[in-house]
Formats: C-alpha cells, structure tokens, sequence
C-alpha cells in the first residue's frame, strides 16, 4: 500500500510541494532556517523590562525575548513575571500542598508554608503554639484539620499528653498534696 502524500505551500518561499507529513510547513530545511533569521535590532526584554540589542544567534531556541540568560531563567521559573506567581498561576491550588510523606497539609500564610493543623489550633486557642505543644489527630487522618478533630498537647503524643489530662493530673497532685509545704531554697 503506498504511503498518503500531501500538497503544502511552504510558509517561507510560497513554493507548492508534496510531503509525507501532514503538517510540515516549509519546504526545505534551507526554507526553515530563512525563516528563524530574525531582524536584529533592539528590543524589550520580557522578563525586566530593559532595552537590549537583538542578534540572532542562529539557535532555533533564541527568539530574542530576554536580555539574558539570568532573565530568561527567571521567566522559566516564574520569577521574571510576578503575574504567573501564587493565586495567578495556573497551577495554584489555593496554597495548600502536602507536606513530607505523613500526609500533613501546609498553608501559605504571610509568603511561608506552616503547618495547617497547628495554624487552625493557634487561631481556635487565640496564641501563637509554643515549641512543646503540639497538636494530635484523633481520628489519625492527618489532612483532617478540623477543630473537632484535633487536640492539643504537651511534648510529644502519648498517652494522658492531652492538656485537659495535665491540668487534670495537676489538680490531682495539688488535691493530694496541697497541704505539704514547698521546701525553700
């Protein structure tokens, strides 16, 4: 069975000719490279704005967008254009992403990832955590931030860690032993 051919016009030099490819544009590869030649001449750079001498290179890559490597970079890492940053990216997922193989959720607060769960305990107690608090899942799903689901604790999980037990268990120990004079020092 013969192999389909199709009739094009080559976007370069206008000339018609027959390929094996259905969406090949030029002619020739002669065609194709007269075609990336750009203009030189001054222009805009993209990513900072500045205006810079044009030469091209002759690379099918260098399109005469950026001023310099350092900003085409920055353009590929978004950098270069605050536009396609946070909320206006894309790929913005409302700035929750999971954080480290437990499966705990971090939130962008301020510019900084913190962790979801000791954010939502922070703001239902009304203070910033201190360094020995931490917060427990009851359920142990822990991308499950609600307030019902979590505890606050002191140093790390374990049994009677909860606050409500240490305040229990201080009650306790001053019931017991409230009478007993301190030793001073």
């Amino acid at each position: 069975m013969p192999k389909p051919t199709y009739d094009h016009i080559c976007k370069q030099c206008d000339a018609a000719y027959t390929s094996g490819k259905p969406d090949q544009t030029f002619c020739s590869r002669a065609c194709f490279h007269q075609s990336m030649r750009v203009v030189s001449g001054r222009r805009t750079c993209q990513g900072c704005g500045k205006e810079f001498d044009f030469h091209w290179s002759g690379h099918k890559a260098h399109k005469g967008e950026y001023c310099s490597l350092q900003c085409s970079g920055r353009a590929r890492r978004g950098v270069a254009k605050p536009q396609m940053r946070g909320e206006n990216h894309p790929s913005w997922k409302g700035g929750r992403v999971r954080w480290g193989k437990e499966g705990y959720v971090a939130i962008r607060v301020d510019g900084e990832y913190v962790l979801e769960h000791r954010k939502v305990m922070a703001d239902h107690i009304g203070r910033p955590l201190t360094k020995d608090e931490t917060v427990h899942h009851k359920n142990g799903v822990k991308d499950d931030n609600r307030i019902e689901n979590l505890e606050l604790k002191i140093g790390r999980h374990g049994k009677h860690q909860s606050v409500e037990d240490q305040l229990a268990w201080a009650r306790e120990i001053v019931d017991r032993y409230g009478d007993l004079e301190l030793p001073t020092g």
